[in-house]
């Protein structure tokens, strides 16, 4: 899935090898399913950062839906405190996604390449 041309616009190259050292971390979470799929990246005790793809026809309602579902795994069956994003600002359609899933903004941080928008979303129990 994160081969597809409609993911990879968004990524950094990624190469079997970038995505074997992902998952050889055991304690790398990936889900996938209909369209949808993410890998969490452990960050520290109950912490993950997120990256969460969608191919064609997961768009729009199904994929928020889609994106709630995974987050909802994480939060609930993994246990999980919180997840974490960084989004290039350019990229307004995740930006407004991460939003609709329930992450807040926690601001900007200016780089180099491109400033990215910090999201967090936090388990309430």
């Amino acid at each position: 899935m994160v081969d597809h041309p409609d993911v990879q616009k968004w990524l950094p190259p990624l190469t079997l090898e970038k995505m074997t050292d992902y998952l050889a971390d055991p304690r790398t979470i990936a889900i996938t399913g209909d369209g949808a799929g993410a890998v969490f990246e452990w960050s520290a005790p109950g912490v993950y950062e997120c990256h969460i793809f969608f191919i064609p026809p997961c768009r729009g309602r199904r994929a928020i839906a889609a994106g709630r579902e995974l987050a909802s795994i994480m939060l609930n069956g993994y246990n999980a405190a919180m997840l974490w994003g960084e989004i290039k600002i350019s990229n307004r359609h995740a930006r407004w996604f991460s939003r609709q899933v329930g992450f807040r903004s926690l601001g900007v941080e200016y780089r180099p390449d491109e400033p990215r928008e910090l999201f967090v979303l936090e388990r309430t129990s």
